[in-house]
């Protein structure tokens, strides 16, 4: 090589030399700091295309553990008030089987009926009102009115879709036979008291309706009493006037009655929404009226207790079948989130390969890379004295 005064060569290569060395250094320091080897796509182009896909399919395989784990509450939330239901009716079996047995008295039944009625009632306002995160589950909820589907994977493919919707109707139907619905119920008693606002109204000689939307009473009453029950109590001891005016407040309070719940019926809020008005002309007093709730369930009597045995016992078997298919489900997802975490913990490892720092190795690089530095700032300096050498040659 030349000595020469306009290139200094071994200047050149030491700097081209230093500008890569420091290169390495900032990429080495660069990757100690932050933790991953891939800062930019520049660093590994391709490794950051596969990283991106792979951390797209973990955070997406994160969020369906999560979804599978409300579906699981949300079942366990609708399967936890079928258990309670199927306590109720438990109870409802043990009162009807009570009450079928010939050692009570009509009064002895009345008393079970009444804690077996609010039992039913119960058991409607638990199918009508439970719900997960404020949207209805049971009957006319989600899971009453159609299919659910939950995401449980990372693609729109990736779904479960639980049905138990025929289970449900199936539940619906034996509640309905078992206890008649809460509708027919609230109705009823209504009705009840309708009847006897009517009753007294007519009792105590009056005419007109004391309903809003009945008709005119008829004629008035002959005989004078201080209600409904006064009249019954006179007629009862066989007062023949009393007997005669119980008739014609029988037909006068019917005829009134059965309008107004024509009226009404399936207005809803008008307390007779669901009531059978069509059976309405029949009754003659207000236990007649409580004949109108779908399937007259209860156990006032012992034909009623001997069939609410059977109808109570229908209910048990559609309640545990729908529960075994929520129970299917869960067990299913808890199956699913097993999976799911299994396969996210590999995605990430792979991912972790292609994207994190190597501190081992990138300490031990920048360690060279610094050593490199240092020794090439030292030959920089050295080759200075190259051009001072040709000045020597000139002395």
């Amino acid at each position: 090589m030349a000595i020469s005064v306009h290139t200094n060569y071994a200047n050149l290569v030491t700097q081209n030399t230093l500008q890569s060395t420091n290169s390495a250094l900032t990429k080495s320091m660069e990757r100690l700091s932050t933790g991953f080897r891939i800062n930019s796509a520049a660093d590994d182009a391709a490794g950051l295309q596969i990283a991106n896909r792979l951390n797209l399919q973990s955070r997406g395989l994160g969020v369906a553990m999560r979804n599978s784990q409300d579906a699981i509450s949300m079942m366990q939330t609708a399967e936890g008030a079928m258990d309670e239901m199927t306590n109720i009716a438990y109870r409802m079996s043990d009162l009807a089987t009570q009450a079928a047995n010939g050692t009570y008295t009509d009064d002895d039944r009345s008393s079970l009926d009444s804690e077996f009625q609010e039992l039913a009632s119960e058991l409607n306002n638990i199918f009508s009102s439970t719900s997960f995160g404020g949207r209805t589950l049971l009957s006319g909820g989600a899971f009453g009115t159609g299919t659910v589907d939950f995401q449980i994977g990372n693609t729109s493919t990736n779904q479960l879709t639980v049905n138990v919707q025929t289970e449900l109707a199936a539940v619906s139907s034996a509640i309905t036979t078992a206890s008649g619905s809460a509708v027919d119920r609230d109705a009823v008693n209504q009705a009840e008291l309708d009847f006897q606002t009517e009753a007294d109204n007519f009792a105590q000689g009056n005419t007109a309706s004391a309903l809003s939307n009945g008709t005119a009473l008829g004629a008035a009453v002959s005989g004078t009493y201080t209600d409904y029950a006064d009249l019954v109590e006179q007629m009862e001891a066989g007062n023949a006037t009393a007997l005669s005016d119980h008739t014609a407040l029988m037909a006068g309070v019917t005829n009134s009655l059965d309008n107004h719940i024509s009226t009404l019926d399936g207005i809803a809020g008008s307390g007779y929404d669901g009531l059978n008005s069509t059976a309405a002309a029949a009754f003659t007093d207000w236990a007649s009226v409580q004949a109108l709730a779908a399937g007259g369930a209860g156990i006032a009597t012992q034909t009623q207790a001997t069939a609410a045995i059977d109808s109570v016992s229908a209910l048990v078997d559609a309640l545990g079948e729908t529960r075994a298919s929520f129970g299917a489900n869960i067990n299913r997802l808890e199956h699913t989130i097993t999976n799911l975490g299994n396969i996210t913990e590999n995605l990430d490892s792979a991912k972790g390969r292609i994207m994190d720092t190597d501190f081992a190795y990138e300490s031990g690089m920048m360690s060279k890379s610094q050593m490199l530095m240092q020794s090439g700032a030292s030959m920089l300096s050295a080759s200075k004295m190259v051009p001072q050498l040709a000045m020597s040659l000139l002395g």
